[in-house]
């Protein structure tokens, strides 16, 4: 629930500054923020990093955190935060589906129907944000 409520402010003060601050500043700040809530629960093994380790997390960081974040934020510009957060709930199904066809794995009946459920939402949403 506090996720919830975290994510949903977020994406309402990413808003509302974006027109004043660039993109990467924004995601800049929210990111340092989020690391500092997250360093007490794993500091401790950052030493036990080793290179490889090292660069995928890099790649993690840069590529698919904040980059994409970056380009989520400059996306508030144009894009309602209503419309923002319902597509956002698209990223399970994202990652279920590229889990089944990357990774091979397999489908269960309430992931499938989640899933539906999930892609259903969405387009209600957008259906009634063009109106």
């Amino acid at each position: 629930m506090v996720a919830s409520v975290t994510c949903a402010l977020l994406i309402v003060l990413c808003r509302k500054y974006v027109a004043r601050y660039p993109a990467m500043t924004l995601t800049l700040y929210q990111n340092a923020v989020a690391a500092l809530c997250v360093l007490p629960f794993g500091g401790h093994t950052v030493r036990n990093i080793g290179g490889n380790d090292l660069a995928q997390l890099l790649l993690l960081g840069v590529v698919f955190t904040a980059l994409a974040q970056t380009l989520y934020v400059q996306g508030l510009k144009t894009v309602k935060a209503q419309l923002a957060s319902v597509i956002t709930c698209l990223e399970p199904v994202y990652g279920i589906a590229l889990a089944y066809f990357l990774l091979d794995e397999g489908l269960s009946w309430r992931e499938c129907g989640g899933g539906v459920a999930v892609i259903a939402a969405v387009l209600c949403a957008t259906r009634r944000t063009r109106t």
